[in-house]
């Protein structure tokens, strides 16, 4: 089971300075991209280990829009945390 992650500050507070492992389900969850992130409330950093190609980002709040599909998921309620 799942539960949908509703906007920034939840998914900070989630991830703040913990792993937490989560999926996107645009375009009706096919593939689902699952991600593995950590939020560093200090320096305002996010760190996401991508599954499907197993690729690292480590970026600032200002440029998930940019970089990630997360923003974008969070505005469609398309993140979920797995339980």
């Amino acid at each position: 089971m799942s539960n949908v992650i509703k906007d920034i500050e939840q998914l900070k507070s989630l991830a703040k300075d913990n792993s937490l492992e989560c999926y996107i389900a645009l375009a009706g969850g096919i593939p689902r991209s699952s991600k593995t992130i950590t939020y560093d409330e200090e320096d305002d950093r996010w760190e996401i280990f991508n599954e499907i190609d197993s690729s690292f980002q480590r970026l600032k709040t200002k440029n998930l829009a940019a970089k990630t599909l997360i923003i974008e998921a969070l505005e469609k309620g398309a993140l979920y945390k797995y339980d």
